[in-house]
Formats: C-alpha cells, structure tokens, sequence
C-alpha cells in the first residue's frame, strides 16, 4: 500500500473547524465523504472513483471540505500524469483563499510542478517523465549514451543497478560484498560498454584514512569488477566523469585541508597523472568540508573538450545563495562566469562546449539559462532557456544536450504531529507541521516546556542553506535561523535544559566537524564540541541536571569505530568523562541515538544485534552508573532508517518506530503494545515532555526523474 490510510485520515482533521452556516450534521455529512473519497484513493487505488467523488465535494457548501477536495484532487491529476492537476490547485487559491491550510498546500504543489512540462503539458518540447522512485534526489543517476537505460545507486543493498527505461525492469549490475562501500558514482563511458565507480574499502566509511577505489565493471555485467585505482592519501572522490576520447578519467578529490586535486586515471591501466591542486582558499570555498565524507555540495562539469572544469559554489562563507565558476585543468587560472546577487546553479555544457547552462531565481522564479562560453570565458549575456521549471534538482546533461533532473512533486514526507494517549494506547489523527516552505522537514525536538518545536530544514535549492525552525505550538509563531554548515541539514537536534539553546551535530561551513548550539531567540551559533572522529556518529544526549552528557566514543585508530566504541557520560565543566558501557569484541555494536530516561538514571539506545539468527537491531538499557546492557526489544527492519525511540515521562515505557509502526515497550517488562499508528517511513518519534502529543516524520517518497531533449535550442533572449 503506497498511502497508508491513518495518512490520509489528516484531511479529515480540517472538516471538523469548518465555519458557515452548515449545521453539524451537514458538516458531519461533508467529513464523512471525504474520508470515504480519501480511502478510495489511498486504500483502494481507485484513482478514477476517487476524482469523481472529490470533484463533487469540491462544489458543495462546505468550504474546508471542499478546499481540502481540491488538493487531493490535484494530487489524483499529478498521479496519472494529467494537466489538470495545475488548474485544482489554481481554484484552491481564488475560491477559497480563506482556508490557510489549503491554499498553503496547493502553493507547495504549484512551486513543485513549476513549469507546465512537469504536470505533462505540451508548453515545454521535450520534457519528459521517465522514472518515480524512492529515491532519486539523493542519487547519482546516469543514463546511457542512447538513454534506453539508467545505472543508478541502490543504497538498500550499496550496489550499482540498471534501470531499463522502456520496461521498468532493474537488474543489479555489481555485488560488493559489506567490506566495501560504494560511494561515488557510476560515470558511464561515451561508448556505453564500461561502468566505472568509486567507493572505500572498509566498513567505516567515515574516515579521511580510508583508502578509496575507482572500479570498473561491463555494463551488461559479463565480467566482474576490477580495480583501477587506489588511492594513496588522506581525501576522498567528489566527481568522477570520463573524458570524451573514453580512455580517461577527470576524478575530483577533496582532501582534508580542502584543497581539491584533480587527476587524469588511464581507464586501461589505472595509472594517475596528477593534473594540478586548487589550494584551498576563496577558490574552494564551500566545495570540500573536513570531518566526515559527502559534506560537498558543489556540482562539477567537464567540457566536451576535457580543458576546463564548471562547478558552482557559496558567494561568500554562510551564504546560501551560489556563482558559477570555470577553471582551466591545466593552469590557475579560475573565473566566476556567472556571476549576480540571485541564486545560481550549474547544470551543465552544451554538446559543442560553447555554452554552459545553469538555474537561476533572478527573475523571482526559478529558470534556466545559459551563457555563450570561448576559451574558459563569457563572451556574451546569458539567455533563457526554459522559464519557470520550479524546484528541480539537475543531474546531467548528456553529449547530445539532454538534460536530466530530479523532481518530487508527489512525495508526502513531512513532519507530522498527533494527540497520544499511552495508557490507553491511543493516538489520533496526525496533522501536517505547515511552515510555508516546501523544504524537507527532520529531526524534530520538544522544548523542555512543551512550548516549542524545533525542526531542521533543508533547503529545497540545489546547494541551498539548511534552515533551523522554532515554531510555537499554541500561537504557530515562527523563527526561522539560517545555518552555516556544509552538510545538507543539521541531525539529532536536542535542546538545553534551561530552553535556551539546541544543539545538533554538523560541519560548519568554517570546517568544523562537532556537536553546535543555536541560541533560540538570536539564532547565534556556536561549536559546542568538536572531536567528531571520535565522538560525532550518535546524537549525544543531556542529563536531567544539566550539567553532564552522554555520548559513544571511539577508541584507539583514526576514525570512528563501532567496534571500539565506549558509552561515556562527561561532566560539562571539567570535561572528565566517566565510562558506562563498553563494546566487547563479539558482542552487540552501537548504531544510533541515545535517548535518557526521565529520572536521569538509564540510557536507551539501540545496537547491532549480533545474536545467532538474528539481522536485525536490537533496543538495550543500560544504567547510567555503569553496568552490563539489557536487552529489551529486537527488530527485523532492514531499511532506510533506524529504528528510534523516546521516554515516556514516567519512564515506565519507551515508545518506539520500527517497520512504519508507533509501539510501547514496558520498562522493564518488555511487553510490546502497537498504538494503531502505521505510516512508511516512520521515524524520528519525540514525545511532548507532558506526554500527550508526539512529533515524527514520515510520508511516501515518490521522487521522479524527467528529462528535456535538446535543452539548448532554442534559445531566447533573455529580457
């Protein structure tokens, strides 16, 4: 089931503060046949039925049903690919602009569709919807050079895949085995008869140490993969294309000073000419980020030549608005080709190398265009050429001018929130958190007061700053604070005892790799702590007196290891750490967050289970004086996310995510309860401190890959 019903039962929540002259009854009557439209679509996949009996709801007297009709009726258009989708949303917004929940939803949906070519529109030549998936976005899709097919990262399995375009079929197309970890890639060559990739050999990938590889595998996977190279020094691979001869490879390594090297691999024999190293400096900043791998954020792309190298980045440190630059390979020399106070994202050459496309919001909207480029420099004004594409997210271009690109118009990942009653073991209806921004929603946190939700936000611009959001749960007043930090978005957000500050773990855009605070009320930030080799990979968590934390800690080589990993509570003013738990060799390996009981006296935290048969995690307590772990609750799921857990507040039971089901576990019985709260990808559950709401994200991912054919013609000028 895509949808799951307890989703779509958010709709219904609106039919309940309906306002007009509808007696309660008549209200009711409305309530009740949008919740029976909502399960026709959701639950029975009857799109065609669903579209008739939202249509009828939407020219009724109830006002917020009947809004709330016309979103899900776009929604039903944009599924089955039709342009009508455009015109739903539009009505939403001049009928009804007096149900803020509604109009909110249609102007997400219209900024998603962007142009008329994403709602299947003949407005836009070319453009065409070619793959929905669950992940897209976060992917390095490629097609072949005749574009029948895609080969693409399976992140379930950390292996490469094929995706057959005209038949939808996938075939897996590598087998690395758990010792090795892809990474970056596929880079497919101009003759479509050879795959190649980069990844690391080792179980802990992050870590600037560990060696990383180029392999090289037949697209029809007649051969199995061979080592082209490894690398010798402390970086990692941040793009990885061929040249046009197909006999070479441009790799762009980052390494840990964030200087970037650029090298040229012999595709027979491996062998490595080194190009030059940009140092680091103006020159690279915001392109590479110390601490941890993918942390980088820029696009790169080789001219059809192979003598110059387009890649985008921040204006200035902090900024989240972003220039284009192209830099000649085998000198200094660099220029800013595009440069304006808007928005710029690079999306790549055109086939003859004369001109260089890239996104821009100068006009107020997103739009794409390109500039005529000679010898590495402008040599004219950019032109349009497509107006209004929306929030899209470029991935390639190809040798004859096709542009490919991710978009998420239908997903319903979000941040949701629903009255909980443990006891009972009750939870209702979950609400959509609306902030008025299309960017994706994580880690949600509860002040200690109960007042406030704290949220990240990525932003939803290719390079885009991530956002912190503090939202009030009565008023929904909003502040809204800018992060400096290079990684997509903040993690593990938690607040101070004192409600002052909140703290997550990221990578400032300055390089530091740690755990920070964000004043609430200024939005100031702060590195908090930094030794993230050693001590960043699970969300460290306050004691009830404030003045001691717990966090895992890594000891012995470089890096993080969960192998060697000590649970640690470390006094604040001293910074003496005092040892809890230690991981024995054999035994459980730590995985995930920690979460503290309400009395400070236990810590709940999830690890490896490593116990004969089983595959799964395993949720353990262990007593914040020190002592052997407890084994509570084991977990089948295997999936994108682990599962997690938060402390009632009489710390008698943990509620857990597991497998897209909201459970209560006894402490320290272990007896298992389901709340009847099912979604897919549940996860990141908090509960309010006073124990009657809960916080979560979840929703459908459904990420779609189009293209545009011949991108740069025609071209118009710009105006």
């Amino acid at each position: 089931m895509k949808r799951l019903w307890i989703v779509a039962l958010l709709a219904v929540l609106a039919a309940g503060v309906v306002r007009g002259r509808q007696s309660p009854g008549a209200q009711a009557s409305a309530g009740v046949q949008l919740e029976a439209a909502i399960k026709k679509e959701v639950v029975d996949g009857d799109l065609k039925a669903a579209i008739e009996m939202y249509r009828k709801l939407a020219q009724g007297s109830n006002r917020a049903v009947a809004a709330k009709a016309l979103v899900r009726l776009g929604g039903c258009y944009e599924r089955m690919g039709q342009a009508d989708a455009r015109q739903s949303y539009e009505q939403v917004l001049t009928r009804f602009a007096d149900q803020a929940e509604a109009v909110a939803d249609a102007r997400a949906r219209l900024a998603a569709l962007g142009q008329p070519a994403t709602a299947g529109s003949a407005a836009a030549p070319g453009a065409r919807r070619l793959v929905v998936s669950e992940s897209i976005l976060d992917s390095d899709w490629r097609p072949t050079p005749d574009g029948r097919f895609f080969v693409y990262p399976d992140w379930n399995v950390a292996d490469l895949a094929v995706f057959e375009v005209a038949t939808g079929a996938k075939r897996r197309l590598t087998n690395s085995g758990k010792d090795w970890w892809l990474d970056k890639g596929p880079a497919i060559s101009p003759d479509g008869r050879l795959v190649c990739y980069t990844g690391l050999a080792s179980e802990e990938p992050l870590k600037w140490e560990t060696p990383w590889e180029i392999r090289c595998i037949p697209f029809d996977g007649s051969q199995a993969p061979r080592t082209l190279h490894r690398s010798q020094d402390a970086s990692f691979p941040e793009s990885l294309q061929w040249f046009a001869d197909g006999k070479r490879l441009l790799v762009v390594a980052v390494r840990s000073d964030k200087a970037i090297q650029l090298l040229d691999v012999n595709a027979s024999d491996g062998s490595v000419r080194p190009i030059r190293t940009m140092p680091p400096g103006p020159a690279t900043e915001g392109v590479g980020a110390g601490g941890g791998r993918r942390f980088v954020k820029s696009t790169f792309a080789l001219s059809p030549d192979g003598r110059y190298l387009a890649y985008d980045r921040p204006q200035a440190t902090g900024s989240a608005d972003r220039d284009i630059f192209v830099t000649a390979l085998e000198t200094e020399k660099e220029l800013a080709v595009v440069g304006n106070p808007a928005h710029d994202f690079l999306v790549g050459w055109s086939p003859d190398g004369q001109r260089l496309a890239f996104g821009s919001d100068r006009r107020g909207r997103d739009d794409l265009w390109a500039i005529p480029i000679a010898n590495g420099q402008p040599t004219g004004a950019p032109s349009l050429l497509r107006p209004d594409v929306g929030r899209i997210y470029p991935m390639w271009v190809s040798r004859s001018g096709s542009m490919y690109y991710g978009h998420n118009p239908a997903s319903s990942v979000g941040l949701y929130v629903a009255n909980i009653n443990v006891a009972a073991g009750t939870v209702g209806s979950p609400s959509p958190v609306y902030d008025r921004s299309p960017g994706q929603k994580e880690s949600p946190a509860w002040s200690p007061d109960g007042r406030w939700l704290a949220y990240s936000e990525r932003s939803d611009r290719p390079g885009g700053t991530p956002t912190l959001v503090i939202r009030g749960v009565a008023s929904g007043q909003e502040r809204r604070w800018p992060l400096a930090v290079s990684s997509g978005r903040p993690s593990m957000l938690q607040w101070t005892r004192d409600g002052k500050r909140i703290l997550f773990v990221g990578v400032s855009v300055a390089d530091s790799a740690g755990w920070f605070t964000v004043d609430s009320d200024t939005g100031s930030m702060a590195l908090f702590f930094r030794n993230c080799e050693k001590a960043c990979h699970a969300a460290p968590r306050f004691l009830p007196d404030g003045r001691s934390i717990a966090y895992w800690r890594s000891e012995g080589a470089p890096g993080f290891d969960p192998k060697a990993a000590t649970l640690v509570v470390a006094d604040l003013a001293t910074g003496r750490e005092r040892e809890i738990y230690r991981v024995a060799p054999g035994g459980p390996v730590m995985a995930s967050r920690l979460e503290v009981s309400p009395d400070g006296l236990q810590l709940a935290l999830w690890m490896k289970d490593s116990a004969p048969g089983q595959n799964g995690m395993a949720l353990y307590v262990v007593p914040v004086a020190g002592g052997e772990p407890r084994l509570l609750y084991r977990s089948a799921t295997v999936g994108s996310y682990y599962p997690d857990c938060t402390w009632t507040p009489d710390g008698q039971r943990l509620l857990l995510a597991d497998g897209g089901t909201l459970r209560a576990i006894a402490v320290p019985g272990g007896e298992v309860r389901d709340l009847g709260l099912k979604m897919e990808n549940l996860h990141l559950v908090q509960l309010r401190p006073d124990g009657r709401q809960i916080a979560f994200i979840g929703g459908v991912y459904a990420e779609e890959l189009w293209v545009i054919d011949n991108l740069f013609t025609p071209s118009r000028p710009a105006r």
